[in-house]
């Protein structure tokens, strides 16, 4: 796996190979997971409802799909905004969420040039 261009997505892939036990397969196998994975679009919609109980839900799913991939970037923006939602304080969320799109988006996008 070539860790450079893994490392400009957010990815720790020496993190990911040791959760794995070095199977490079395995990691491939759960970074396509990821493309398969519906948590993101759980956030979005919860956001869209506008219902706190939810959006709490999603980003704390979203965050532990982070962690499982070592997708650091993911896992901290989700931090931050759980930190925010739990706090009920709102200000500058939307630059939070704004920076989770492009993050994640970025991501997917690695993952499928990987293959």
């Amino acid at each position: 796996m070539n860790i450079e261009r893994h490392k400009e997505v957010g990815i720790d892939v020496k993190g990911l190979l040791e959760y794995v036990g070095g199977d490079e397969t395995l990691a491939k196998f759960a970074l396509n997971m990821f493309l398969e994975d519906t948590t993101y679009e759980k956030v979005l919609k919860s956001r869209e409802d506008n219902n706190p109980d939810d959006m709490i839900k999603s980003v704390h799913e979203l965050k532990g799909v982070a962690a499982a991939l070592h997708a650091n970037d993911i896992g901290d923006i989700t931090v931050k905004i759980l930190t925010k939602l739990r706090a009920v304080d709102y200000d500058d969320i939307d630059d939070l969420y704004k920076q989770l799109d492009e993050k994640y988006l970025k991501l997917r996008e690695a993952i499928k040039k990987i293959g």
